[in-house]
């Protein structure tokens, strides 16, 4: 190590020698003869004070500077990986990958000791983690490689990284493409590649086309793709099961060099519920892996035929229209009852009791009811509705009357007291609570979803209630610059939804929105957006589990063993505002094992937890919440972690990536079996590292403080010594 020592000052250097030399000179000359006259010991004490003290001054005056370099030498540093995914326990050669893989690791090692080069190990699949043995366990589903470049380079940043070498099979299927990586790195990486570049003997079911959710009694077809390689020509039965019982099966022919086959299942299912399925094919004669010829899947399935009753205050398009979207859905079936005078119906005469509906599934009223409606007939409905506690969506029209609800007071998402107004055709936007809710969902996608709502034709409006109850989401507005509406209102609500423990209600306070079926077939644009917004109204208003203070669920039905789970909560006040500050607890089973996980905050009345599991099997979960020590309420549900998958969709060493990833980087690509050949190819060296650090000096107190007690002590003696 090696030092540079120099100091700067502010000002004219030759004025500071000039200062220097005449303080010095000065104090030279003070003390050359004393009155009275002092041993020379003392003058010559006294002489170093006032000299120290004049060149304290003089540096004090023109801000010294100090500076120091230096360098030093920092040892090379390599990074050695091990990749413990499932595929590095495959055996496809003389040897299993895995042992391969530990003659290497050792190999590199011994190589990296003799030339003294410092050394961290990892090993990798997912995610990167610091190797702290050598008893690797290889059984990890999914390898990022570009995730463990771009995490040893960060956790190295201080370090001399100068090269990594890598034992893998190049099997990479997560995150992002490796090659980019090494690309913007300028670290070699030296891939020691395990296993056979040649495709194995194996058949695995690729990829599982299905419905996610149908309804009972329907046949709903699965679509298998299976690739295979070795076995061209032969037949296998392809099985789709549910638990132990095979629901169907039929025969593949098996394609060769990775091509595809596909086989077409059917099931039909026959209750409500969520339903696991999973399609098997068999082990087969020198396969090199029947972990892959099982797949599961979840279907929901929803009851099979949705009773709707739709009652209308008189024949109009918005009934017509309506009817029609219902009917074009196979699982609704739709029952009208369309006022013709008060207390009678062109669809013929409706029994007094209220029993009739109990089977019924939602009640839509359009333009109903009015101020003429028979009182009878009014409240067997609403009997009906708080009876059996069914929901409802209200649709106004011209003769809409409110206040004929006062029974359904204190439920519905508006007052039933109404202000009636002269009818106008008017513009609407969604609101910021629209543009996330199921109801609004015209396209999957957020962007083209806005601008399908943004061309939806005007409707008219021509009442408003005096109030929206608290609780309620306003769904869509009137946009009061465009409609040139003239109210007092900051905003006009146009439709507003309500959920409570048990029902729902939604209210459009505008009509004609059977505009946004008609004109739109006429322009030859979004011809759909009218049905969908039917169809996920009914469908919202139905789904009762959203009824719940507490709802608690995870981010997927089936996962690969390693992966995240990721559990999600929402927590609501009974008026279902968003709830803040409650303790979430998901508690995980499978068999006898159970893990707990605590769900933290991450916005208003949201929650987040991960989980994260490598055992395979059926998983069941139950989440509480509660608050200030009351309960909100429980959640329950299960999923699937299925036994590596990932890591045996393609088995053979992706040599090219390897060979790509060691050229772009400056590294070597080294075969397993020639491991030792690192002895040469690794090229590292120390680096020399400049250092350099100030001090300024002139402003430090101890500086002062020196000048005083030198000064102090030098008139002291002085006085002492009755010196003048």
């Amino acid at each position: 190590m090696s030092f540079n020592f120099h100091i700067d000052i502010v000002g004219n250097v030759l004025l500071f020698v000039f200062f220097l030399l005449a303080g010095i000179a000065f104090s030279v000359w003070v003390y050359r003869y004393t009155n009275p006259p002092v041993a020379a010991l003392l003058r010559r004490t006294l002489l170093a004070f006032r000299l120290v003290v004049l060149i304290l001054i003089i540096f004090i005056l023109f801000e010294p500077l100090i500076s120091m370099t230096w360098q030093r030498t920092e040892k090379p540093v390599v990074a050695l990986l091990m990749d413990t995914s499932a595929s590095m326990a495959l055996s496809d050669g003389p040897i299993s990958r895995a042992q391969s893989a530990r003659e290497a690791w050792q190999s590199v090692r011994a190589i990296v000791k003799k030339q003294h080069i410092d050394i961290i190990t990892y090993e990798f699949a997912d995610q990167l983690t610091t190797a702290r043995h050598d008893s690797f366990q290889f059984n990890r589903d999914g390898t990022d490689i570009a995730n463990a470049l771009n995490s040893v380079r960060a956790e190295m940043v201080d370090r001399n990284l100068s090269a990594i070498v890598m034992i893998t099979d190049g099997n990479y299927n997560i995150g992002e493409n490796p090659l980019q990586t090494a690309e913007a790195m300028s670290v070699p990486v030296f891939p020691v590649a395990v296993g056979n570049p040649e495709e194995q003997r194996d058949v695995l079911i690729s990829t599982i086309t299905t419905n996610q959710i149908t309804y009972a009694q329907n046949e709903v077809p699965v679509e298998v793709t299976i690739r295979s390689h070795g076995y061209a020509g032969k037949k296998v039965a392809v099985q789709l099961r549910r638990g132990n019982k095979v629901i169907d099966s039929q025969y593949a022919t098996l394609s060769d060099r990775g091509m595809e086959a596909k086989v077409r299942l059917h099931y039909t299912p026959e209750e409500p519920g969520q339903h696991k399925y999973q399609v098997r094919i068999p082990s087969l004669e020198d396969e090199l892996t029947a972990a892959n010829n099982v797949k599961t899947f979840y279907v929901k399935v929803l009851k099979s035929k949705m009773q709707v009753v739709m009652v209308a205050g008189e024949p109009c398009y918005d009934a017509r229209f309506f009817k029609q979207a219902l009917q074009s859905d196979p699982n609704i079936e739709v029952t009208t009852w369309t006022r013709r005078a008060p207390g009678t119906f062109y669809e013929g005469t409706l029994k007094n009791d209220p029993s009739q509906f109990a089977k019924v599934d939602v009640f839509v009223w359009i333009d109903y009811p009015q101020r003429n409606t028979n009182s009878a007939t009014l409240r067997l409905f609403e009997d009906a509705i708080l009876k059996y506690k069914k929901p409802l969506l209200l649709i106004s029209g011209p003769s809409f009357y409110l206040p004929a609800l006062q029974k359904m007071s204190g439920l519905l998402p508006v007052s039933v007291r109404q202000r009636n107004m002269p009818e106008k055709t008017i513009y609407f936007s969604v609101t910021p609570i629209g543009e996330n809710h199921p109801i609004m969902r015209l396209h999957d996608q957020p962007i083209e979803n806005q601008l399908r709502w943004a061309e939806l034709p005007p409707i008219y409006l021509s009442m408003l209630p005096e109030e929206i109850v608290p609780g309620s989401e306003v769904l869509l507005t009137v946009d009061k610059l465009k409609s040139r509406l003239r109210t007092s209102r900051e905003t006009v609500p146009l439709l507003v939804a309500r959920r409570l423990a048990d029902q729902k209600y939604v209210v459009m306070l505008g009509h004609g929105i059977w505009r946004w079926d008609f004109l739109m077939r006429g322009l030859s644009r979004y011809t759909d957006a009218y049905t969908r917004f039917v169809t996920n109204t009914i469908r919202w208003l139905t789904t009762l589990e959203d009824n719940k203070q507490a709802r608690i669920v995870s981010d997927k039905p089936v996962y690969r063993s390693g992966e995240t789970i990721t559990f999600t909560a929402e927590t609501y006040y009974e008026d279902y505002r968003p709830l803040s500050g409650a303790n979430v607890r998901v508690s995980v089973q499978n068999g006898t094992h159970q893990f707990d996980i605590q769900l933290h905050g991450t916005g208003p009345g949201t929650y987040e937890g991960n989980f994260r599991v490598l055992t395979g099997g059926d998983y069941t979960f139950v989440g509480t919440a509660t608050y200030q020590g009351k309960e909100l309420g429980t959640d329950h549900g299960r999923f699937s972690v299925e036994p590596f998958r990932l890591e045996y969709v393609d088995t053979r060493m992706n040599a090219p990536l390897l060979q790509q990833l060691a050229r772009i980087s400056g590294g070597r690509f080294v075969p397993v079996s020639r491991a030792a050949m690192l002895d040469t190819a690794l090229h590292v060296a120390p680096r020399r590292i400049t250092e350099s650090r100030q001090w300024e000096i002139w402003h430090q107190w101890y500086l002062l403080v020196a000048v005083i007690v030198l000064l102090s002590t030098e008139w002291f003696v002085r006085k002492r010594t009755g010196m003048v």
